[in-house]
Formats: C-alpha cells, structure tokens, sequence
C-alpha cells in the first residue's frame, strides 16, 4: 500500500546504503559492478558456486539443523504451522508465514547455496517456535508433539557429551591437533553431563518451565567452551598466522601462491597479489581476477615471472609443486602452522 511512510522509509535506506555504493565505484569502478552485481548476484542464480549444495533440502534441513537445540520444537511448531493461519486471529502468524516463505523462495531457486543467504529466516523461525512452546505451556494437557519435542531436545543434549567420550576416544591423535588440552574436553563433557541431567531431572518433576530455561542456556554454554579450542582450531580454518609470519619474516613484493582454500584469507590478511594453484584443478568457487593454475605449464609460467615465490598451501598442492620443480626450481618449507605450508619457491640461476 502506497503512503508517506513508505516515500520516508525508502529515503533512510538510500541515505544509508548508497554512500557505501557510491565509494566502491569511485575507488573501483567497473571491477566493483561486475564482481558485486553479477559476479556475486546475478551469476549465483544461475549457476552453482559449490555444486555439493544445490540440492531440493539443502536449506530445509540447514534450517532444522542450525537452530539446534530447537530443532525438534521448530519441527512441531511447523507441523501445527497452518492450524493457526487458519485461525481467526491470525495476523501473526501470517506474517511470519510470509517472512519465511519470501526468503526461502528467492535463495531456493538460486543454484548458489550457502547457510549464510537465510540467515534472515531464523528469527521467524525462533518466533514460531517461541509460540509453540509458550502456547504448549500454557495448556492444563500438553500435546504429545510437545512432549515428544521435550523428550528428544533433552536426550539429544544428554547423549552429545556422551558421544564426544566416543569420538575422543576412537579418534584420540586426530582430536588433539585441534584441542589445548584433553582438559578443556573433560570440562566440557562433564559441564554436559550434568547440564543433561538437570534437564532430565526437572523433566521428571515435571517442572517444564524450568526445563526449557535450562535448554535456553545451551548455546551460551557452547559459546563459552569456543576460546578453550579457538587457538587450536584456527590454524586448520584461517590462514592469519602464517600471513602474519610471512610479512614479518620475508619481504613480499610480489603476488603470493596459495591453495584455493586459503587465497581469500591470504588476500585479505596480506593485502597482496595472490595466485591459485589446484592441480588437477577443480573449477574456482566463481570467477574473479585471480590468475587459477590448474596444470603444470600454468604454474610452471607463473614461477618463471617471480624469481622467488611464496606460497601458502596445502600438504597436496606442496607435493603438486615437488612433482613439477625438477632443475628450474628449488623449493623449501619455511614453516608448518595446522595444515598450511609456508613454502619459498626460487628459481635456479643457471
């Protein structure tokens, strides 16, 4: 419906976005509108930046999935979802109705998929769960959906350390690669532990309430244990220390080599020119102006325009460049953080 409020409403949002629009075409020009517009929109609908997501549930099961604990109430609450669009009063609810069925319809049909895209969805979500649960607590008789929700959010936070136990156990020498110390994983599985058997203990006087205070506290639990294994897990997801440790140690002036898995944290934490190697090379995420060397002549030309490279890899893109050095270049590991090789490739002077 057209008015005033919506003249003003799109006046604030110009006044807020354009700014921001209008400076990366200044210091970009036309790279910015290709990149943004159709490299990171309109090429996404069409075609898939990671091919393993562009199925039907994708994004059905990343929304069960991510609001974890409250997947198996999200699950009921959807389920009695179009009871209370039939209601009288359903003004709410069909708005949230609308809310989740825009946002998934627009990123559905994209072929690009990635959780990230409906992270606008779950608070609609949160809310019909949210009515759900207080609709079922305000009840003298509670559903069996409701009930059986309860039961398996509280057993599925009473098995999960008992299965860390198992995981750790069987996978010992993996696990501790990532982890500080064994201690953060007891403290982690014995805090738990009894947070399951509170839940079951309360579930058992029937103090529902409570309970579902209790589940409440589960992801600022998780939240706390992150900084006990951020250190140790970092090295295996970001490439930060070992930028860090090539600008300190090395003088780069010129483009860096890294596995396509790294080359966007390598960019932004160097802010040098970066070059992709991936052989036998798999296409790139999407298209960007990035040199992508998918064979040996590729990376062969590209180490003879630098006479010495540095190089951020992986274990196999390192065996990829011992295989194809033989007497034009000599190679060396500088350094090993997580699962990156800082390795020096310099031509043989002949």
């Amino acid at each position: 419906m057209l008015s005033r409020y919506l003249f003003w409403g799109l006046l604030v949002f110009g006044l807020i976005s354009l700014p921001w629009y209008i400076l990366m075409f200044r210091l970009y020009g036309n790279v910015f509108i290709h990149e943004f517009f159709y490299n990171d929109h309109i090429r996404r609908i069409i075609q898939a930046e990671h091919i393993g997501n562009d199925t039907w549930y994708f994004y059905p099961f990343s929304m069960i999935g991510c609001i974890f604990p409250w997947s198996f109430f999200l699950a009921a609450a959807l389920f009695f979802l179009p009871r209370h669009i039939k209601e009288k009063d359903n003004s709410f609810y069909v708005f949230l109705l609308c809310w989740i069925a825009v946002t998934f319809a627009v990123f559905q049909i994209a072929h690009s998929k990635l959780v990230s895209y409906i992270f606008p969805v779950f608070p609609a979500l949160a809310l019909i769960c949210a009515g759900f649960i207080a609709d079922s607590l305000s009840r003298e008789k509670r559903g069996r959906l409701f009930n059986l929700a309860l039961s398996l959010s509280v057993s599925a936070v009473f098995l999960m350390p008992l299965a860390l136990i198992i995981v750790s156990t069987w996978f010992r020498e993996y696990l501790n690669r990532y982890m500080i110390s064994q201690g953060a994983v007891i403290l982690f599985v014995s805090v738990f532990l009894l947070f399951g058997l509170a839940m079951l203990f309360l579930v058992l006087k029937k103090k529902l309430l409570k309970c579902i205070y209790c589940l409440g506290l589960f992801v600022p639990l998780m939240l706390y244990f992150i900084p006990l294994v951020r250190s140790g897990i970092e090295p295996y997801l970001s490439p930060r220390e070992s930028c860090e440790y090539l600008l300190k140690n090395y003088k780069i002036d010129n483009a860096i080599l890294s596995s396509k898995f790294f080359v966007r944290g390598v960019k932004y934490y160097t802010d040098k020119e970066v070059a992709v190697i991936d052989m036998p090379g798999t296409p790139f995420f999407s298209p960007h102006p990035i040199p992508f060397l998918n064979t040996q002549g590729k990376v062969r030309e590209f180490l003879r325009r630098q006479k010495i490279t540095y190089a951020i890899l992986k274990k196999n893109s390192v065996e990829d460049i011992a295989n194809l050095v033989g007497g034009e270049f000599k190679y060396t590991v500088l350094k090993v953080i997580g699962n990156e090789y800082i390795v020096k490739i310099e031509a043989i002077a002949k």
